[in-house]
């Protein structure tokens, strides 16, 4: 939790300084790159949660979307044109909104009480940010591209640490794809819509 949210609290907020004053990108274009987390955000959920329910091992997928948005971010890095800055955000950000939900999975997966011990467990991410956060302002020159690089090497260890997770295999791999099976899917859905609280998030989260 801690490297994950370091690594975007690393990047978020500078950004948009060395976008601009090192750039020379419009108001426009800094807006554009920072709507990528947004967009991938939509997108990442459709075919990623497929393959993380279905086919591979949780902490497998982190580990591979991790080092691929270190690979990502150390190409932002080095990449002046926008329009070629643009495309390896969304990129990267399909890659890394993928994960929020992914390191939340497998630590309900792994825990004997979520209830109890997620919160002690999450708010080490907000620690990361903070921390990405106080060495960039103290350490790194915002301006330029180091904590971009910051991110990265960020990313690349928290990709390699991934891989010694405990083993969380796909919990759908197993299950049936029977019609009576997805039958039963959709009445749980209805079922759970019928709760007013549940019903908001959906439509807020639409």
């Amino acid at each position: 939790m801690f490297l994950q949210y370091a690594i975007w609290g690393a990047w978020a907020v500078p950004m948009s300084g060395y976008m601009q004053d090192a750039l020379g990108f419009t108001g426009a274009q800094v807006g554009a790159i920072y709507s990528t987390t947004a967009i991938a955000a939509m997108i990442s959920p459709l075919f990623l949660g497929f393959i993380a329910d279905r086919l591979f091992a949780t902490e497998v997928i982190i580990a591979i979307l991790h080092l691929l948005g270190a690979s990502l971010l150390g190409a932002a890095a080095f990449t002046t044109d926008f329009n070629s800055l643009l495309a390896i955000i969304v990129a990267y950000a399909i890659c890394y909104m993928a994960t929020l939900a992914l390191t939340n999975s497998i630590s309900f997966a792994n825990i004997g009480d979520p209830e109890k011990e997620f919160p002690t467990i999450r708010v080490w991410g907000t620690v990361g940010w903070i921390v990405a956060g106080l060495v960039v302002g103290y350490t790194l020159d915002g301006k330029t591209n180091q904590p971009i690089l910051l991110s990265a090497f960020c990313s690349l260890g928290l990709g390699l640490f991934s891989f010694t997770l405990p083993h969380t295999p796909p919990k759908g791999a197993a299950k049936s794809d029977s019609p009576s099976d997805d039958t039963g899917s959709r009445a749980g859905l209805i079922a759970l819509l019928a709760d007013p609280s549940f019903l908001v998030f959906v439509v807020c989260s639409f």
